[in-house]
């Protein structure tokens, strides 16, 4: 099962996402969605949470088999429940690990023409968003979608050691009462 608040969304020939111990970068489970053979998609969505006034880092590792140019997995945000953007067609948001080819047209994919992960990626590697301050007190929701055309399948796509980092600035100073009282003579 998925985490608490975490959930999973297909459409198409797309199969839910799953935790699964077969690949993971931390001990020992990662989540994954597998390749298909026919058009589809599947998507692991986040919980909803409330962005910072310094706004924020999200980080996760992935690694993908998705057949190359076809098949492809994106990552994209969804600001105060509204309509679901690409995060990383914006250059200034992307830290680490950005898209690295095109969808090809013409073979039945939700994102064809648009940039995307494809191809082989072995190893998990690392990608670093930066989100922008301009969203803080904004709900924001993540959405990891990978989607099938209609011809041959690979593995999939694993999801690992994801993170929100924010630096909560406007806290109020903790500062401990202490009552010292005096009892037969001792303090």
């Amino acid at each position: 099962d998925l985490p608490v608040n975490w959930n999973s969304d297909t459409s198409g020939s797309g199969e839910e996402w799953t935790v699964v111990s077969s690949r993971w970068d931390s001990p020992v489970q990662s989540a994954f969605a597998p390749g298909r053979e026919s058009s589809g998609e599947a998507s692991l969505l986040s919980p909803v949470f409330e962005l910072a006034s310094s706004g924020g880092s999200l980080v996760f590792s992935h690694l993908y088999r998705l057949e190359p140019g076809f098949d492809g997995a994106v990552l994209e945000v969804s600001r105060n429940g509204g309509e679901w953007t690409d995060l990383m067609i914006d250059p200034s948001v992307i830290a680490t690990g950005g898209y690295n080819r095109g969808i090809r047209e013409g073979f039945g994919s939700a994102i064809m023409g648009q940039q995307a992960w494809s191809g082989i990626l072995e190893v998990f590697t690392s990608v670093s968003v930066k989100l922008p301050v301009a969203w803080a007190g904004e709900m924001v929701q993540f959405r990891w979608r990978v989607v099938h055309d209609a011809s041959s399948a690979r593995g999939g796509w694993w999801i690992d050691n994801v993170r929100m980092e924010m630096l909560a600035e406007d806290c109020e100073p903790h500062r401990p009462e202490v009552t010292l009282a005096l009892k037969s003579g001792v303090l």
